[in-house]
């Protein structure tokens, strides 16, 4: 995590939908707009339901709890239901 997501948010747009060949769920290649090196970069996310070409993707502190967005697990509510959780960054 950077210094843009742990203060605000960060927003990715969906570019491409993947087929994963060996883990049998889609992928989904989000590309960020680096403001301090001034170059972009991809991440690839596990596709949630709902997700489609062109739907931004905020990472980040302060995102908004929406479909397919990047939160900390302490700044969620405790009824929030999680998609996918990791243990390290």
């Amino acid at each position: 995590m950077d210094f843009a997501e742990q203060l605000g948010y960060i927003r990715g747009i969906v570019k491409d939908i993947i087929h994963d060949q060996g883990g049998g769920a889609p992928l989904t290649e989000v590309v960020f707009w680096d403001l301090y090196w001034f170059k972009k970069w991809q991440e690839l996310f596990i596709t949630p339901n709902g997700i489609y070409t062109g739907y931004f993707v905020y990472c980040g502190k302060k995102a908004q709890l929406n479909i397919g967005n990047v939160l900390l697990v302490g700044t969620m509510p405790k009824v929030t239901i999680v998609y996918c959780l990791e243990e390290k960054l």
